[in-house]
């Protein structure tokens, strides 16, 4: 039978999962909002961050400031917007139900189970990894959408300083951060959960 832990408050435990239930919902409405474009009358208009005259525009595209509109997108238009719209909703929705996943457990078996540390070691990487894959992905489908619209932008490609849309959407350094020291974190819980153990057997 499991047991519950005091270490975990019941509250933060309601509260991560209305963030997960929360997360998935915004996911989930980006991606009809997006794909409500491909309906008459609901004109498509990526940002580009750039206030210049953008020129040459392909037809039908015409620019509004810092965005390029076009009436009537096509379904490959609609589904890059859709990934550079989803995308990070889709990643705060997946870190959320790991970090679900290890505070239930922690609540559940006790911080000190062997399962502990390696949901925790599994957020951190997921954070390491998928933080930038998600950042590129997104400023890769911007790039992609735009280049359906202008030849304007096709000597730049999106990442590590070569693309003026980083200077609002920035590498997630911070992100990279906290993975690597949850990670870290991991394994200092899984050798004082070792040790804890160990003094357990001996008494």
């Amino acid at each position: 039978m499991a047991r519950k832990s005091s270490a975990i408050d019941p509250a933060l435990l309601t509260l991560v999962r209305l963030l997960v239930w929360g997360s998935g919902l915004l996911t989930i409405l980006h991606l009809l909002v997006a794909f409500r474009r491909l309906l008459p009358d609901n004109p498509l208009c990526p940002q580009t961050f750039d206030l210049a005259t953008v020129s040459p525009l392909n037809a039908g595209v015409h620019q509004t400031g810092d965005h390029l509109c076009v009436a009537k997108a096509s379904v490959g238009q609609v589904g890059l917007y859709a990934v550079s719209e989803v995308t990070p909703y889709a990643f705060a929705f997946v870190a959320l139900v790991l970090f679900f996943r290890l505070l239930r457990t922690a609540a559940t078996e006790g911080p000190f189970v062997e399962l502990v540390p390696v949901r925790m070691r599994t957020l951190g990487y997921f954070a390491v990894l998928g933080g930038p894959v998600a950042w590129y992905v997104k400023l890769g489908a911007m790039w992609l959408l735009v280049k359906t619209m202008t030849s304007y932008y096709d000597h730049e490609w999106p990442g590590f300083g070569w693309s003026r849309w980083e200077e609002r959407q920035p590498f997630p350094y911070l992100l990279l951060l906290v993975g690597l020291a949850t990670v870290t974190f991991a394994r200092v819980m899984r050798q004082g959960g070792e040790m804890r153990r160990d003094l357990e057997g001996t008494v």
